[in-house]
Protein backbone atom coordinates (compact mmCIF):
# COMPACT_ATOMS: atom_id res chain seq x y z
CA UNK A 1 0.00 0.00 0.00
CA UNK A 2 2.57 2.40 0.58
CA UNK A 3 4.32 1.88 -2.62
CA UNK A 4 0.74 2.97 -4.12
CA UNK A 5 0.88 6.10 -1.92
CA UNK A 6 4.37 6.57 -3.39
CA UNK A 7 2.75 6.85 -7.16
CA UNK A 8 0.12 8.69 -6.20
CA UNK A 9 2.38 11.18 -4.31
CA UNK A 10 4.84 10.98 -7.42
CA UNK A 11 2.21 11.79 -9.58
CA UNK A 12 0.65 14.92 -7.50
CA UNK A 13 4.67 15.86 -7.13
CA UNK A 14 5.33 15.92 -10.99
CA UNK A 15 1.89 18.23 -12.21
CA UNK A 16 2.64 20.65 -9.16
CA UNK A 17 6.14 21.11 -9.80
CA UNK A 18 5.10 21.90 -13.31
CA UNK A 19 2.77 24.19 -12.62
CA UNK A 20 5.09 25.86 -10.22
CA UNK A 21 8.33 25.56 -12.92
CA UNK A 22 10.42 23.40 -10.62
CA UNK A 23 12.74 21.26 -12.98
CA UNK A 24 15.50 19.55 -11.68
CA UNK A 25 15.40 15.73 -10.36
CA UNK A 26 16.66 16.59 -6.86
CA UNK A 27 13.50 19.72 -6.54
CA UNK A 28 10.98 17.19 -7.85
CA UNK A 29 12.64 14.62 -5.50
CA UNK A 30 12.65 16.98 -2.11
CA UNK A 31 8.47 17.53 -3.43
CA UNK A 32 7.80 14.41 -3.22
CA UNK A 33 9.40 13.70 0.13
CA UNK A 34 7.85 16.40 1.76
CA UNK A 35 4.16 16.28 0.23
CA UNK A 36 4.14 12.33 1.34
CA UNK A 37 5.07 13.68 4.87
CA UNK A 38 3.14 17.40 5.02
CA UNK A 39 1.22 17.62 7.85
CA UNK A 40 -2.23 18.16 8.87
CA UNK A 41 -2.98 21.46 11.19
CA UNK A 42 -5.16 22.06 13.56
CA UNK A 43 -5.30 26.15 13.62
CA UNK A 44 -6.65 27.38 16.49
CA UNK A 45 -8.89 30.57 15.71
CA UNK A 46 -8.95 33.57 17.83
CA UNK A 47 -10.71 37.23 18.06
CA UNK A 48 -9.19 37.56 14.39
CA UNK A 49 -9.85 34.90 12.66
CA UNK A 50 -8.14 36.22 8.86
CA UNK A 51 -4.57 36.64 11.16
CA UNK A 52 -5.21 32.96 11.86
CA UNK A 53 -4.58 31.89 8.31
CA UNK A 54 -1.54 30.35 7.09
CA UNK A 55 -0.21 32.13 3.73
CA UNK A 56 3.32 33.27 2.35
CA UNK A 57 5.50 35.96 3.35
CA UNK A 58 4.99 37.73 -0.16
CA UNK A 59 0.80 37.20 0.26
CA UNK A 60 0.92 41.30 -0.72
CA UNK A 61 2.37 40.99 -3.66
CA UNK A 62 6.14 42.05 -2.15
CA UNK A 63 8.70 41.29 -0.01
CA UNK A 64 8.31 44.29 2.17
CA UNK A 65 8.11 42.81 5.92
CA UNK A 66 6.84 46.19 7.55
CA UNK A 67 3.22 46.74 5.56
CA UNK A 68 1.98 42.77 6.43
CA UNK A 69 0.56 43.75 9.09
CA UNK A 70 -2.23 46.65 7.72
CA UNK A 71 -2.11 44.50 4.44
CA UNK A 72 -4.08 41.95 5.76
CA UNK A 73 -7.38 43.60 5.86
CA UNK A 74 -7.22 44.10 2.20
CA UNK A 75 -5.56 41.43 0.58
CA UNK A 76 -5.90 37.28 0.53
CA UNK A 77 -4.78 34.66 2.44
CA UNK A 78 -4.13 31.36 0.34
CA UNK A 79 -3.00 28.83 2.13
CA UNK A 80 1.11 27.78 1.71
CA UNK A 81 3.46 26.06 3.77
CA UNK A 82 7.10 26.67 3.20
CA UNK A 83 9.55 23.42 3.51
CA UNK A 84 12.93 21.86 2.83
CA UNK A 85 14.61 19.12 2.50
CA UNK A 86 18.03 17.96 3.83
CA UNK A 87 19.57 14.30 3.73
CA UNK A 88 21.85 12.04 5.16
CA UNK A 89 22.56 8.34 3.72
CA UNK A 90 20.08 7.18 6.44
CA UNK A 91 17.60 10.15 6.95
CA UNK A 92 15.58 12.75 5.42
CA UNK A 93 15.17 16.08 7.38
CA UNK A 94 12.18 18.11 6.79
CA UNK A 95 11.37 21.86 7.73
CA UNK A 96 7.55 22.97 7.56
CA UNK A 97 7.69 26.15 8.21
CA UNK A 98 3.79 27.96 8.56
CA UNK A 99 3.50 31.92 8.18
CA UNK A 100 1.17 34.56 9.52
CA UNK A 101 0.86 37.77 8.77
CA UNK A 102 -0.16 39.06 12.77
CA UNK A 103 0.80 38.05 16.11
CA UNK A 104 -1.60 39.50 17.99
CA UNK A 105 -3.65 39.73 20.93
CA UNK A 106 -6.48 41.16 22.40
CA UNK A 107 -4.87 44.06 23.08
CA UNK A 108 -1.66 44.71 21.66
CA UNK A 109 1.41 46.58 23.29
CA UNK A 110 4.90 46.50 22.76
CA UNK A 111 6.32 43.12 21.91
CA UNK A 112 3.11 41.23 23.53
CA UNK A 113 1.82 41.73 19.39
CA UNK A 114 4.30 41.94 16.32
CA UNK A 115 4.42 41.99 12.70
CA UNK A 116 5.09 39.09 10.68
CA UNK A 117 5.57 35.46 12.58
CA UNK A 118 6.76 32.38 11.26
CA UNK A 119 6.99 29.29 13.35
CA UNK A 120 7.00 26.07 12.37
CA UNK A 121 8.22 21.61 12.64
CA UNK A 122 10.83 19.39 12.49
CA UNK A 123 10.60 16.12 10.90
CA UNK A 124 13.16 12.80 10.85
CA UNK A 125 12.55 10.73 8.41
CA UNK A 126 14.45 7.29 8.24
CA UNK A 127 14.73 5.76 5.14
CA UNK A 128 13.26 2.22 4.92
CA UNK A 129 13.46 -0.91 2.67
CA UNK A 130 9.49 -1.14 2.30
CA UNK A 131 8.66 2.31 1.46
CA UNK A 132 10.56 4.79 -0.60
CA UNK A 133 9.34 7.93 1.30
CA UNK A 134 10.44 6.59 4.15
CA UNK A 135 9.20 6.57 7.71
CA UNK A 136 9.35 9.74 10.11
CA UNK A 137 10.34 8.75 13.56
CA UNK A 138 10.45 12.23 15.58
CA UNK A 139 9.48 15.30 15.30
CA UNK A 140 10.25 19.37 16.74
CA UNK A 141 8.14 21.90 17.05
CA UNK A 142 8.42 25.86 17.37
CA UNK A 143 6.59 26.99 20.44
CA UNK A 144 8.31 30.57 20.53
CA UNK A 145 11.31 30.10 21.79
CA UNK A 146 10.99 26.28 22.55
CA UNK A 147 11.68 23.45 20.39
CA UNK A 148 9.60 20.59 21.84
CA UNK A 149 10.67 16.84 20.98
CA UNK A 150 8.31 13.93 20.34
CA UNK A 151 9.83 10.73 19.46
CA UNK A 152 6.00 9.00 19.24
CA UNK A 153 4.73 11.30 16.11
CA UNK A 154 1.20 12.45 16.51
CA UNK A 155 -0.85 11.26 13.50
CA UNK A 156 -4.25 11.39 11.94
CA UNK A 157 -6.47 10.43 9.08
CA UNK A 158 -8.75 12.47 7.07
CA UNK A 159 -12.08 12.42 5.32
CA UNK A 160 -12.58 12.08 1.76
CA UNK A 161 -10.92 15.40 1.32
CA UNK A 162 -7.41 13.58 1.44
CA UNK A 163 -6.02 13.28 -1.52
CA UNK A 164 -4.32 10.47 0.35
CA UNK A 165 -6.94 8.23 0.99
CA UNK A 166 -6.90 6.43 4.60
CA UNK A 167 -2.98 7.79 4.86
CA UNK A 168 -2.08 8.30 8.16
CA UNK A 169 -0.57 11.97 8.57
CA UNK A 170 1.21 13.84 10.95
CA UNK A 171 -0.45 16.10 12.92
CA UNK A 172 0.22 19.65 14.83
CA UNK A 173 -1.64 22.18 16.64
CA UNK A 174 -1.06 25.47 15.94
CA UNK A 175 -2.30 27.98 18.41
CA UNK A 176 -4.45 31.23 17.79
CA UNK A 177 -3.09 34.38 18.21
CA UNK A 178 1.02 33.55 18.92
CA UNK A 179 1.05 30.56 16.53
CA UNK A 180 2.98 28.28 18.91
CA UNK A 181 2.91 24.93 17.23
CA UNK A 182 2.27 21.67 19.50
CA UNK A 183 1.93 17.90 18.48
CA UNK A 184 -2.10 17.63 17.96
CA UNK A 185 -3.49 16.63 21.17
CA UNK A 186 -7.26 16.49 20.19
CA UNK A 187 -8.07 19.19 22.29
CA UNK A 188 -10.19 22.20 21.10
CA UNK A 189 -13.19 23.36 19.72
CA UNK A 190 -13.88 23.06 16.17
CA UNK A 191 -16.37 25.66 15.49
CA UNK A 192 -13.34 27.67 16.04
CA UNK A 193 -10.46 25.20 14.07
CA UNK A 194 -9.15 25.97 10.49
CA UNK A 195 -8.22 22.13 9.50
CA UNK A 196 -5.22 22.74 7.03
CA UNK A 197 -4.04 19.05 5.15
CA UNK A 198 -1.40 18.80 1.62
CA UNK A 199 -3.80 18.90 -1.53
CA UNK A 200 -1.48 20.62 -4.33
CA UNK A 201 -3.80 23.51 -4.31
CA UNK A 202 -3.97 27.05 -1.88
CA UNK A 203 -7.58 27.66 -0.53
CA UNK A 204 -8.15 30.50 1.32
CA UNK A 205 -10.69 30.58 4.40
CA UNK A 206 -11.70 34.30 3.59
CA UNK A 207 -11.63 35.04 7.56
CA UNK A 208 -13.75 31.92 8.12
CA UNK A 209 -12.81 30.29 11.73
CA UNK A 210 -13.49 26.88 10.94
CA UNK A 211 -13.81 24.39 8.13
CA UNK A 212 -11.27 22.39 6.11
CA UNK A 213 -8.57 23.73 3.26
CA UNK A 214 -6.33 22.49 1.41
CA UNK A 215 -2.51 24.28 1.15
CA UNK A 216 0.26 23.93 -1.37
CA UNK A 217 3.93 23.52 -0.47
CA UNK A 218 6.60 26.10 -1.46
CA UNK A 219 10.18 26.23 -1.20
CA UNK A 220 12.14 27.70 1.99
CA UNK A 221 14.35 28.34 -0.88
CA UNK A 222 11.97 31.40 -1.78
CA UNK A 223 12.42 32.89 1.25
CA UNK A 224 16.77 32.14 1.52
CA UNK A 225 17.00 34.06 -1.94
CA UNK A 226 16.18 37.10 -0.48
CA UNK A 227 18.47 37.09 2.66
CA UNK A 228 20.23 39.90 1.51
CA UNK A 229 17.28 42.33 1.28
CA UNK A 230 17.88 43.47 4.62
CA UNK A 231 17.67 46.59 6.36
CA UNK A 232 14.33 49.08 6.99
CA UNK A 233 11.45 48.56 5.12
CA UNK A 234 12.95 45.23 2.92
CA UNK A 235 12.29 41.48 4.56
CA UNK A 236 14.54 41.07 6.94
CA UNK A 237 16.14 43.08 9.94
CA UNK A 238 19.28 42.49 11.00
CA UNK A 239 22.12 39.49 10.28
CA UNK A 240 24.07 37.30 12.34
CA UNK A 241 26.95 35.54 12.01
CA UNK A 242 26.03 31.26 12.00
CA UNK A 243 29.05 29.54 13.42
CA UNK A 244 27.40 26.01 14.26
CA UNK A 245 28.75 23.11 15.98
CA UNK A 246 30.27 21.68 12.94
CA UNK A 247 29.67 24.00 10.09
CA UNK A 248 29.80 27.23 9.08
CA UNK A 249 27.43 29.36 7.19
CA UNK A 250 27.96 32.65 7.18
CA UNK A 251 26.42 36.12 7.91
CA UNK A 252 22.78 35.35 7.34
CA UNK A 253 19.26 37.87 8.21
CA UNK A 254 18.08 37.04 11.67
CA UNK A 255 14.59 38.28 11.63
CA UNK A 256 11.85 39.78 9.37
CA UNK A 257 11.96 43.68 9.32
CA UNK A 258 8.28 44.31 10.71
CA UNK A 259 7.67 47.20 12.82
CA UNK A 260 4.54 46.81 14.63
CA UNK A 261 4.25 47.23 18.29
CA UNK A 262 8.26 46.79 18.12
CA UNK A 263 11.00 45.61 15.12
CA UNK A 264 12.06 42.33 13.96
CA UNK A 265 10.35 40.08 16.54
CA UNK A 266 9.38 37.59 13.72
CA UNK A 267 12.39 34.95 13.30
CA UNK A 268 13.55 33.37 9.93
CA UNK A 269 13.85 29.23 9.95
CA UNK A 270 17.28 29.77 10.80
CA UNK A 271 16.39 31.99 13.31
CA UNK A 272 14.92 29.58 15.68
CA UNK A 273 16.40 28.73 18.45
CA UNK A 274 15.52 26.77 21.80
CA UNK A 275 16.43 29.25 24.47
CA UNK A 276 16.95 26.22 27.01
CA UNK A 277 19.48 23.91 24.32
CA UNK A 278 23.15 24.15 25.63
CA UNK A 279 24.14 21.38 23.37
CA UNK A 280 23.21 23.32 20.20
CA UNK A 281 24.11 26.82 18.67
CA UNK A 282 21.71 29.09 16.84
CA UNK A 283 20.54 28.13 13.56
CA UNK A 284 22.08 24.19 14.01
CA UNK A 285 18.12 22.69 13.66
CA UNK A 286 18.19 24.19 10.43
CA UNK A 287 21.49 24.18 8.87
CA UNK A 288 22.28 20.49 10.83
CA UNK A 289 19.32 18.86 11.58
CA UNK A 290 21.12 15.69 11.49
CA UNK A 291 22.99 16.96 14.53
CA UNK A 292 20.77 18.75 16.62
CA UNK A 293 17.92 15.84 16.36
CA UNK A 294 20.69 13.35 16.87
CA UNK A 295 21.51 15.65 20.27
CA UNK A 296 17.80 15.41 21.34
CA UNK A 297 17.43 11.36 20.17
CA UNK A 298 20.46 10.32 22.34
CA UNK A 299 22.34 8.35 19.85
CA UNK A 300 19.97 6.26 17.75
CA UNK A 301 21.13 3.21 16.16
CA UNK A 302 21.78 3.07 12.26
CA UNK A 303 21.93 6.89 12.47
CA UNK A 304 24.12 8.69 10.17
CA UNK A 305 25.53 12.33 10.76
CA UNK A 306 27.07 12.70 7.05
CA UNK A 307 24.85 14.67 4.22
CA UNK A 308 24.69 13.43 0.88
CA UNK A 309 22.39 16.62 0.48
CA UNK A 310 22.60 20.00 1.95
CA UNK A 311 22.91 22.81 -0.16
CA UNK A 312 24.49 25.41 2.84
CA UNK A 313 27.09 23.46 3.47
CA UNK A 314 28.16 23.22 -0.22
CA UNK A 315 26.67 19.17 -0.59
CA UNK A 316 23.97 20.31 -4.13
CA UNK A 317 22.98 17.84 -6.91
Amino acid sequence: MDRIWGLVVWIIVVVSSLAHGSSTQRELKNLQIAAYHAPVLFQEVGGFAKADAITRFDFDGDWIANNNWENLETHSTPAFVYYQVIETSTHYFITYAFFHPRDYASVCFWKQCHENDLEGVYVAVAKTLDNPMGQAIATASIAHSDILLNTQPTTVKLSQEDIFGQKEHLAFRIEDSGHGVHSWDGQGNASNRLVYYYGAISEDPKGSPSGAYSYDLVPISELWKKRDFVGKGKTYLVNYFHLGARFSVGKVPYNFAGEKFGKGFAHTPWGWHDSEDKQTRMGDWFFDPALSMYLRLLAPKDYSLDYVFNPYIGLDD
